[in-house]
């Protein structure tokens, strides 16, 4: 009985382990870097932003978050700390493309891309039906099939079906 409770302790804690990394701060501070934290990614190449970062030990993300709760704990405002950290690694940083200069060209090219696609669809259908009709009119016609030679074959067939039978 005392093994099967150790078990089921051991099973529980490895269960609680996901829910008590998901546990947030309430310090106002920890609040604000988590948030300044999702408008940047994370460059170790994990995919996700700073704050979300799960990589153990991550050469990016745990000094950028150190550096923004850092700013934050000196008064520093949030935009400040994100223009400090996009002049330091560059625009590459930011999780979302600027609405100015080159960065909206990043936002008008999915719309672009898209409706463009929606004006080609009916071309392309169109030019793919106009394709299979001049197939279907240069197709040859059908030969004349000899009705004796195919009762011949016919009759062969059944004779060998027969025979192995």
């Amino acid at each position: 009985m005392q093994r099967r409770q150790i078990l089921s302790l051991g099973f529980a804690s490895v269960l609680a382990v996901p829910v008590i990394g998901q546990v947030r701060s309430t310090d106002p501070i920890d609040s604000a870097a988590y948030t300044i934290g999702q408008r940047l990614m994370c460059q170790c190449s994990c995919g996700s932003t700073v704050a979300d970062c799960n990589m153990l030990y991550c050469h990016f993300g745990e000094p950028v978050r150190e550096e923004i709760r850092e700013g934050l704990v000196a008064g520093i405002a949030p935009e400040v700390i994100v223009d400090g950290l996009v002049a330091k690694y560059g625009e590459i940083i930011l999780a979302e493309p600027s609405t100015e200069g080159f960065g909206a060209f990043g936002w008008t090219m999915p719309f672009v891309a898209i409706l463009a696609g929606l004006a080609a669809v009916p071309i392309v259908i169109r030019r793919w039906r106009v394709n299979q009709l001049a197939a279907e009119a240069a197709a040859p016609a059908p030969l004349a099939v000899d009705e004796e030679a195919l009762n011949r074959f016919k009759a062969q067939i059944d004779r060998d079906l027969a025979a192995e039978e």
